[in-house]
């Protein structure tokens, strides 16, 4: 059985791509994928490096989101899967390259083109 997040990470990963996937190819509706973006100013948490938009696939005790650290026109230059488990204190990231940083780098643009980027820098943390 897999118990951290670091020993999870990877399947988790790629179910939350397959699931991404099948939401671009049938042109989903957003409501229908994750639960919703927030801009997470410098600052927000203690120990924050940088910036970022955070995009939360789900909630509960074990969770994970994506995040977007963005160049200052709002393009992703970074993306990292991250899954928490907050029962447990701990996490894992992992930075996102290759042909899926494409598609969410593409996922980025779609809610931004519907208003979600500027709803959630609006509503900053």
């Amino acid at each position: 059985m897999l118990n951290t997040c670091a020993e999870r990470i990877e399947t988790e990963y790629n179910f939350r791509m397959s699931e991404l996937e099948e939401f671009w190819e049938t042109e989903g509706d957003l409501s229908d994928y994750g639960i919703l973006l927030e801009y997470m100013a410098l600052g927000s948490y203690p120990g924050q490096k940088e910036p970022y938009f955070r995009y939360q696939i789900s909630k509960g005790t074990i969770h994970d989101e994506w995040r977007f650290f963005c160049d200052p026109k709002l393009t992703p230059l970074k993306i990292e899967y991250v899954l928490m488990d907050s029962g447990e204190f701990d996490a894992a990231k992992k930075e996102i390259t290759g042909e899926d940083f494409e598609l969410l780098k593409n996922f980025f643009a779609f809610i931004d083109n519907m208003g979600e980027v500027k709803r959630a820098l609006n509503e900053k943390h």
